[in-house]
């Protein structure tokens, strides 16, 4: 485990929300898919990254892939014990699926 790998997954997930923010959802989506694999050994990294990778769908129409997205970041954030990252997910995502709380979310 590399822990330039976490500050290179941060960046890219940075550099995706800013993106994101500046309408340019394929450019995000890329820097955010970039830093997946940084994050493999880093879980709550990893779900924050599925979790921006939500919102990008989201705005981009894509309720089915916003949704699985936001599946998988809820999943990451109940394996870390991160209920407070869970509610705010759920807030941010609640237009787009159909889950409210992370439970919902998991099979």
């Amino acid at each position: 485990v590399c822990s330039s790998d976490l500050a290179e997954a941060l960046n890219q997930r940075l550099a995706g929300r800013a993106w994101r923010r500046l309408g340019r959802l394929d450019a995000a989506a890329l820097a955010l898919r970039a830093g997946l694999p940084l994050a493999r050994a880093f879980p709550l990294e990893r779900a924050d990254l599925h979790a921006e990778l939500a919102r990008v769908a989201a705005e981009g129409g894509d309720a089915a892939a916003a949704r699985a997205e936001a599946d998988r970041a809820a999943q990451g954030y109940v394996r870390c014990s991160a209920p407070r990252k869970i509610d705010a997910l759920a807030r941010a995502m609640s237009p787009h699926v159909t889950w409210r709380a992370a439970d919902g979310a998991l099979p």
